[in-house]
């Protein structure tokens, strides 16, 4: 019975999202503006799309708190790769303005004293979509959640409100809401930004819907959500039809979280076989000392009774008595390293000193990681830090912080094991996408296993693309 569950759990794996059309995106969010107000959001909506499009078949470029240099190179670089691919997504989240009928997507580093400022300072959006639909002649999607309004308080003539139309030719525009109008920024307490928060849910839960039906599904809740106070809008010239998921019947829609659910139990199945064995071999070994007891012709050493109290139990004591136990999850060191008083793993606090890279440069970047790097004041020399194992991703990782219903909240406790984490308690710069482990797939030389915080998922994925990097010793 087991081989049937682990054969039909590989050919749901393999089935998505390889099967999908080649698709390419550019995930930007923007949040702390030098000159104007910052927003709390972006930055989130960015990293939790990309996320979410890695695993819907989507190659991500994602940038965050881009500067105009920046913006401008990273634009280009997206343009000259996408001719290459099938399908074509640019994604923002940001402070955007209209002027003279064009939309302007406001780098972090932007001085804009006058109206004339704006196109010498900012990125053109409508520019963005031809250059698209010139390298790109089949499926394109530009989704702009820059609908706030001018940031930039000081200046009000030559601004109009919100965003203005755009007219696609054969692509597809979504607005987080009706050209002339802006959005509403949400609360600062919460991960996304009303738009987003929606959309992403709808990618989670109904990517086998035609992207016009998806986007008006997300229309409708945010409608909903405020009162009819913000209405998301969208622009449909395309002529193929176009899924994040596979086309088709909600049951197809749902393949995606089957195959979550089915890994996952595939590793419960794994974890368990792996139990048994050593308790096995424990037992094996047991059996094996006692016999050579019974063949010793030596006595038994005896052991002075007040050691008799101590030694025997003192291992137990340590792990078992409650007294003994630790009372925090993790320690701060002081000195750029956090401690996991489970398991004695000490890893670097800094989650996000390296960056996302392909599995190989993530294994380099770890093994010389050295005292001076990253924030570190501990003393470490270059190989003794590394990537943590896939059992050690499963230790770490705490699915009862985990957000079910939205998917906001990493499965992660903080440092005293009592909620969920939050920034620099113990860690700092933890991020949504994935993360690598030292190990690799066995049997498929191409796969690495690596950690999804948000979904607390312990996975496989191709070598050759990117995850984030975080070393433990």
């Amino acid at each position: 019975m087991l081989r049937y569950i682990v054969v039909l759990i590989s050919f749901i794996v393999f089935m998505s999202p390889s099967t999908y059309a080649s698709r390419l995106a550019l995930v930007i969010g923007n949040n702390d503006y030098i000159h104007e107000s910052s927003l709390s959001s972006p930055v989130n909506d960015a990293r939790d799309m990309a996320t979410v499009l890695r695993g819907l078949g989507f190659t991500v470029i994602d940038r965050y708190n881009l500067k105009q240099r920046d913006f401008e190179q990273v634009v280009q670089s997206f343009e000259k790769q996408l001719h290459k691919y099938n399908v074509g997504l640019f994604y923002y989240s940001g402070h955007g303005l209209q002027a003279q009928s064009d939309n302007y997507l406001v780098p972090i580093d932007a001085r804009i004293q006058s109206p004339v400022d704006i196109k010498y300072t900012s990125i053109n959006a409508n520019r963005i979509l031809e250059k698209m639909e010139y390298a790109n002649k089949h499926t394109n999607l530009l989704i702009l959640d820059a609908c706030r309004d001018n940031p930039f308080k000081s200046i009000r003539k030559g601004f109009s409100k919100g965003l203005a139309e755009m007219s696609p030719r054969g692509s597809l525009i979504a607005f987080a809401t009706a050209p002339g109008t802006t959005a509403l920024d949400g609360s600062p307490t919460k991960r996304n930004s009303i738009y987003t928060k929606h959309l992403l849910r709808q990618l989670r839960t109904q990517p086998h819907l035609s992207v016009s039906d998806l986007l008006t599904q997300v229309a409708g809740g945010v409608a909903k959500e405020t009162n009819r106070k913000q209405w998301p809008w969208k622009s449909d010239s395309l002529t193929e039809r176009f899924c994040f998921g596979s086309c088709g019947s909600g049951e197809s829609g749902k393949l995606e979280r089957q195959r979550i659910d089915l890994e996952r139990q595939r590793i419960d199945l794994e974890r368990q076989r792996s139990q048994l064995k050593q308790e096995k071999d424990r037992q094996k070994k047991e059996q094996q000392h006692a016999e050579e007891r019974q063949h010793s012709q030596l006595k038994p050493e005896k052991v002075p009774q007040e050691e008799t109290k101590i030694k025997p139990n003192s291992q137990s004591l340590l792990f078992q008595s409650p007294f003994f136990l630790p009372k925090y999850r993790y320690t701060d060191n002081g000195d750029g390293t956090v401690t996991d008083n489970r398991s004695g793993l000490i890893w670097l606090k800094n989650a996000n000193c390296f960056g996302p890279h392909n599995w190989k440069k993530a294994m380099q970047s770890a093994a010389n990681l050295a005292s001076g790097q990253c924030g570190l004041r501990d003393g470490s020399r270059r190989g003794m830090w590394r990537l943590p194992t896939r059992e050690e991703w499963e230790a770490m990782v705490d699915e009862k912080y985990m957000d079910r219903e939205n998917y906001s909240r990493l499965a992660l406790s903080n440092a005293a094991g009592t909620g969920p984490w939050k920034e620099g308690d113990a860690f700092s710069g933890v991020q949504t996408d994935g993360y690598w482990s030292s190990t690799t797939y066995a049997g498929v030389t191409t796969q690495v296993w690596f950690v999804d915080l948000i979904f607390a998922f312990v996975g496989y994925y191709d070598k050759t693309k990117a995850n984030y990097v975080w070393p433990v010793r």
